[in-house]
Order: structure tokens, then C-alpha cells, then sequence
């Protein structure tokens, strides 16, 4: 079994976080010692140690006080001893070199080069003290074995007046090049000649006149010009009246050298990997947040802006000429930014088509007419044929204190107010928008609570069949009545819910009201119709999503043909992979599921060739004004036979009038929602409406009507004929 050297590690704080301790161990028998009282009851307890290593958790300076007790120890002072350093240190290691340090350790570190250096030191170590242990006839036997099976170079040599060299071995020439003639030949003119000029100075004759052990490293000339980073060890051998017996042993650092590039190199590349967003090569979130809070507190008198830029239906880009042509896009717009600002602030990509800069007030002003030309896409950077402009919200620093993701935030607030404006580019941060950010807070600190007291009710809106005009479904629509604002718009709270993630349980709280009263009514053994509930895009980022719904629904008892899904268009544009997978596991599971304002998005027609939905609801905003419009007219027609085409109900939201009403009725139109019926309702009022439906045979007492839509060949005359 092979023999386990011991090596004791010094000024280890924390076992979990020594490197030193993970490098070698397996490959050296390890003593760890927090301070030195316990390493010197280590040295005194222990059978033989090989090296003592001192870890970075003892400072530098202390640890060097140490070595100097060590040396001048007789017990101690042949053990070789190693220091680890954060970073190279010249002053320092000339210093303890003269201390009697043997060798040092530079952070980063590689295992491998450690485990040799550490192997290489004992076995030198080992080697002199055998070789000082021989006597007699026996020396200058051993010492032809010792160089010749030596891995390292090897110089003996003698000095009286001059130096003299009385023997080298064949890995010293090849380390240098140099034959061993020529080799004792320029060592015996001047031993400094193999070593590179600039370095002469430094390492003068004298560490060869030493008569204490010397360590040095140093580049030595080779003979074809090139230079070998070496490290030598000084020893005296012997002396004899004036003559005095060194050997020199030198250990090739050149591996490590290159070794210790490469990693420099590869931490570098991983620093920039870290800190770069890898498409543009701007900072990345996380980084630019450094950096700008760095900045603003070194120079906190100068005024600085935060702009936020976003290019504006960049989506259109991607699925007209491809997401490639998109990253082409992307690229140019950082490479157009950072030429302009690079000397004048820090540019970021955060994610998308999202660019945040940090520049001077004054550079901002000064250079206005670049943005403005910017925002209007004009520039050889813009790649496609097609009309991309920006919008931009941008917030002065005011606080520099102030979390630089908050002043981000302010930015993105400022522009979110200017997004899908033609007229308007850009807007500044205000005081109106502050008291909006406070008053939404005010909603955000309140909502655990109304969700506790129940202060969200949710309102029914019922949805008519578009020949018979009954009942036959209705949409649940939550409403937040507060005990001291009263009724608050979901307009207002639903995007600060959405973007706070409150809205998974919201939606969660309307599915168990919905399903609690529709238990209630069939126990009470009223009339009941299919209720569909809003289902945020947020929640499809939740796997178990149809599974939670589900569950609701077996713990009321209610079918789920009762329980419809309602989705919006939106949800598919964020999440199209999971939205597609959800909807597949809910039809499963036996609910209907219904695409809310279809026609409010780009992609509606690319978005039914992908999933298959159950109902339609057309987004009446897509057609307004349609009873005065044959084009308007023409185009909901289309939507409506398409979707009989490929078997789906269709039900318009929004009709508010009879014209809007009878036409949509005529084009074959399944089923009508709006206020020309009914408005959302209480569910009280939603319980009467139903019965008073459910005691008619129809809903209107009227003579049934048939309706008929004549087109000609030319124009579409929006005439209905009457029975």
C-alpha cells in the first residue's frame, strides 16, 4: 500500500469551506489546526509530518511570525512549510522566502498542480535529509543515483572565490537546452547568464553565497531563446575551510504558468458569462444593478436618469421574419446603444426586447435628438421591412439610497403609461404616478384581508341564447366591495393582482363561490346553468392548475359540465406550450373550455391551429361600430362561419344595442353576452333572474322569429327579413 504523507493545515475557520482541505484530501493524510497552540500539539503528538500549510484564515503576517518559530525550533525546523495567498504578493514572498518559507500557494487554485507542488516539496525535503544523512564513501554513489533518477534539474556545485561546478544532471539540460559541457561552461563564466536579464538585479549572485536555505523563482534562458519559468531551492551541502558545498535543485513552473493563464482566462470568460446578457453581450439585470448603485453613491452630486426602452409589437417581428431575425434586430440596437452611451453610463438588456440605461441628466438632454431617432426605428440597425418604433419611461434619481430595482421599476411604470401610443415616444416619471404606485400598495397591504372577510363577491352576468334569447350560461366577474372605498374597479386592482401573483388565489377563491352556489341552488332544487370562471395567465405556469380545479369541484358535488374555463388570448402569446397542455388536461377532465377577446391580438388565427377550444368569445372592441360598417361586418361574418368550420360555439361579448344584437343574431351567432341583456349582477338578483326564466316556457312571449341575412354579390345590405 502506498505510503500517505502528512500534511498539516494551519488556520483552517470552517472545514466546509477549506479548499485546501477538499484538494488534497485522499491524496495526503491531513491535520487541520484553527490556531497554532493546536498545531504545535499536532507536531508534538504526531509521528512524523511531512509539511506544514498554512490556510488563507490565517493572516499573512501572523502566519510569517509563526514560520520564523518553526525554523528557529530545532524539532521543527526541517519540515517544509507552504503559504497560501489570495494573490500573488512579490514584497511579501521575498520576505518570508528569507523567513525560511519554502513554497507558496496562489489562489485560484488547481488541484492537480497543488497535489504536485505539495508532492514535489516533501519528496525534495526528503531527499536533502537523506542525502545529508550519508557519509563516507557512500556520498558520491548516492549522489549519482539522486540526480539521475531525479525529476527535476539538479546543479552541485562549490564555492570558494568563484564558483565551480562540480556536477549537473540530464533534466537541468533538458530544462535549458543546453548539453551538460555547455551548460558547466556558462555557468562557470557567470551563473547569472542563464538567467533573463531583467531579472539579474533581483536575484543577484548572493543566493548562491547563502548559506541558510534560499527558495527562489525566476525565468531562466533557454537555449533557443525562449524563456522556463523555474523554481529553485539553495542548500549547503558542505564546508570545508574556505570552500563552501551548494546544491541547487530547480523544479519547471511553466505547466503551471500556462496552467494558472488558461484558468485566469476561463475565470474571465465566466465572469463575463455571469455578468452579460449572452445574446447582446449588454449587463444582465442583476449586474446592472450593481453597477448603477455603485455609481450613483461615488458620484451622488451628479444627476442621473434611469431609461427604460421597449420596442414596441416586437412579437410581430419574430413570427413575421423569425425569431433569428428578431436576435438580429436585438444585436444591433446593443451594438447602436453602447457605441453612443458607453463612456456615459451603463446599458443593460434585461430580458427581452427590454433595455434599461443609467446615463447623466445632462448627457441624456444633450444627445435627445439620437433617442428621438431611435425611437422612431429609422437606422441601418433596423433590419426588417417593417415598422418598429420604441417607447421609453424614464425616472430622474432623486434618492440615490433608493434600491436601484425600485428606480427601475419607476422607469417601467412611466413607460408602461406611454406603451402603444404613436403620438408619444417617451415619458418622464411623475408625481401623479408615485400617489398610483402608493394607492396600489394601499390595495396590496388590504388584500390578504379581503380575501379572509370575503370583501370580493363575485357578480354573474348571464350569457342568452341568440335565437330563443334564454338563459343558457353565464360568466362569473369578481367585484371587490371595500367596507370603506366601496366598490372598486377590477380595472384597477386585477393588473396589480396579475402582477403581484395575489391573483392565483383570487381566481382559486371565484372557483369555490362559484361552485358553493351552484351546491346550494341543486340542493334547493333551483334551475341552474354552466358558469364559466376567468382564469388569469399566471395560473398557467402551475402545473397542478386542473388538478386544484377539479378537487373544488368533487368537494361540492358539482359536475364539471357545470364549471366552464375561461381563458384569455393573452395567455396564449406568454405561454403558448403549457397553455396548450392545459387545455388538452381540462377538456379531459369534461370542462368546456372558452377563449376570451378573441380578435383583441395578433395571433388569434395562428393561435386555433395550435389549440382546440371549445367556445369562442368574440371581443366586440374587434368590430366596433360594426352596424355602420360593411367591412366591420363582413369580417365577423367570416370569423363566425370559420368557427362552425371547425366546430365551435361562438358567443359575442360587449352588444349593447338591438342593431348589434339582431345582426350578430343573423350571421348565426350561438349565444349573446352584454348589457342589451342583462348586466353583471349580485347573485341574489342572478337567483331571481333564473327563476323567473325557469317559470316561462320561453323567454320571450313573442311569436317565435325567424331571421334570414341577405347578401348580394357587391355590397352587403345588412337587411333582415322578418316572418
Amino acid at each position: 500500500m502506498e505510503k500517505l504523507y502528512t500534511v498539516l493545515i494551519v488556520g483552517v475557520m470552517d472545514r466546509v469551506s477549506s479548499i485546501l482541505e477538499r484538494l488534497l484530501e485522499g491524496k495526503y493524510q491531513l491535520l487541520l489546526a484553527d490556531n497554532m497552540k493546536r498545531a504545535f500539539e499536532l507536531l508534538d503528538s504526531s509521528e512524523e509530518i511531512n509539511l506544514i500549510l498554512f490556510d488563507k484564515g490565517m493572516p499573512k503576517e501572523e502566519a510569517l511570525a509563526n514560520v520564523v518559530i518553526l525554523k528557529s525550533t530545532e524539532a521543527y525546523n526541517r519540515i517544509p512549510v507552504m503559504i497560501h495567498l489570495d494573490e500573488a504578493d512579490w514584497e511579501f514572498e521575498n520576505r518570508a522566502f528569507a523567513c525560511g518559507v519554502d513554497d507558496f500557494s496562489i489562489h485560484p487554485l488547481d488541484s492537480q498542480i497543488l497535489q504536485k507542488r505539495v508532492e514535489n516539496l516533501i519528496l525534495k525535503n526528503l531527499y536533502m535529509q537523506e542525502r545529508q544523512e550519508i557519509a563516507g564513501e557512500e556520498k558520491q554513489d548516492y549522489q549519482e543515483i539522486w540526480m539521475k533518477q531525479a525529476p527535476y534539474g539538479i546543479a552541485v556545485y562549490s564555492v570558494e572565490e568563484d564558483v565551480q561546478i562540480i556536477n549537473i544532471n540530464e533534466s537541468l539540460c533538458t530544462m535549458t537546452g543546453y548539453t551538460m559541457q555547455e551548460f558547466m561552461e556558462l555557468f562557470s563564466k557567470n551563473p547569472l547568464d542563464i538567467i533573463v536579464e531583467k531579472e539579474r538585479k533581483i536575484f543577484s549572485e548572493r543566493l548562491f553565497l547563502q548559506e541558510e536555505k534560499r527558495s527562489r523563482r525566476f525565468h531562466l534562458l533557454h537555449k533557443n531563446g525562449r524563456t522556463v519559468f523555474i523554481s529553485v531551492v539553495v542548500r549547503q551541502m558542505s564546508s570545508e575551510g574556505n570552500v563552501k558545498q551548494f546544491y541547487a535543485i530547480f523544479t519547471d513552473l511553466s505547466l503551471e504558468k500556462r496552467s494558472n493563464r488558461s484558468l485566469d482566462k476561463t475565470l474571465m470568460e465566466l465572469r463575463y458569462r455571469a455578468e452579460r446578457d449572452t445574446l447582446t453581450g449588454l449587463y444582465n439585470r442583476e449586474t446592472f444593478y450593481k453597477k448603477v448603485a455603485g455609481i450613483v453613491m461615488e458620484e451622488p452630486r451628479k444627476k442621473y436618469v434611469i431609461v427604460f426602452l421597449n420596442i414596441d409589437r416586437f412579437k410581430v417581428v419574430n413570427e413575421l421574419f423569425s425569431k433569428k431575425t428578431g436576435d438580429v434586430l436585438l444585436v444591433n440596437m446593443a451594438n447602436l446603444i453602447m457605441k453612443k452611451v458607453s463612456h456615459s453610463g451603463v446599458c443593460s438588456r434585461f430580458e427581452a426586447d427590454h433595455f434599461v440605461l443609467c446615463l447623466q441628466k445632462e448627457f441624456l438632454e444633450n444627445e435627445f435628438s439620437f433617442f428621438e431617432a431611435l425611437f422612431s426605428g429609422a437606422g441601418e440597425w433596423n433590419p426588417v421591412n417593417y415598422p418598429i418604433q420604441l417607447h421609453a419611461g424614464i425616472y430622474e434619481i432623486e434618492d440615490v439610497s433608493m434600491p436601484v430595482d425600485l428606480m427601475c421599476d419607476r422607469a417601467a411604470m412611466a413607460l408602461e403609461m406611454v406603451m402603444g401610443s404613436y403620438l408619444q415616444h417617451y415619458m418622464y416619471y411623475n408625481e401623479e404616478m408615485k400617489l398610483s404606485i402608493m394607492s396600489e400598495q394601499n390595495l396590496i397591504n388590504e388584500m390578504e384581508t379581503a380575501l379572509i372577510e370575503k370583501q370580493f363577491k363575485v357578480f354573474y352576468q348571464p350569457i342568452v341564447d341568440a335565437q330563443t334569447k334564454k338563459i343558457v350560461s353565464a360568466e362569473a366577474l369578481v367585484r371587490w366591495i371595500h367596507p370603506e372605498r366601496g366598490l372598486i374597479s377590477p380595472g384597477y386592482f386585477i393588473p396589480a393582482f396579475e402582477k403581484n401573483g395575489f391573483i392565483s388565489k383570487l381566481d382559486m377563491y371565484v372557483c369555490r363561490e362559484v361552485c358553493a352556489f351552484l351546491s346550494e341552488q341543486i340542493q334547493l332544487g333551483r334551475k341552474v346553468v354552466p358558469i364559466s370562471i376567468n382564469i388569469s395567465r399566471i395560473n398557467f405556469y402551475n402545473a397542478n392548475l386542473h388538478e386544484e380545479i377539479h378537487n373544488i369541484t368533487k368537494e361540492y358535488g358539482i359536475s364539471s359540465e357545470l364549471l366552464k374555463i375561461e381563458i384569455t388570448e393573452s395567455a396564449y402569446e406568454d405561454n403558448p406550450l403549457d397553455l396548450v397542455k392545459a387545455i388538452k388536461v381540462f377538456q379531459h377532465c369534461g370542462f368546456k373550455v372558452l377563449m376570451d377577446d378573441f380578435g383583441s391580438g395578433y395571433s388569434s388565427l395562428n393561435m386555433l391551429k395550435d389549440i382546440t377550444i371549445d367556445i369562442l368569445k368574440i371581443d366586440m372592441k374587434f368590430v366596433s361600430n360594426m352596424e355602420n360598417s360593411d367591412r366591420a361586418t363582413n369580417i365577423l361574418l367570416s370569423i363566425i362561419r370559420m368557427a362552425k368550420s371547425i366546430d365551435m360555439q361562438t358567443v359575442a361579448e360587449g352588444v349593447e344595442n338591438k342593431d348589434q344584437y339582431e345582426i350578430l343574431a343573423g350571421m348565426g351567432c350561438d349565444c349573446i353576452q352584454g348589457y342589451y341583456f342583462y348586466k353583471p349582477m349580485p347573485q341574489d338578483e342572478f337567483v331571481t333572474v333564473l327563476q323567473e326564466c325557469s317559470q316561462k316556457d320561453t323567454m320571450v312571449s313573442e311569436k317565435k322569429q325567424s331571421m334570414v341575412l341577405i347578401i348580394d354579390d357587391e355590397k352587403f345590405n345588412r337587411v333582415i327579413a322578418r316572418d
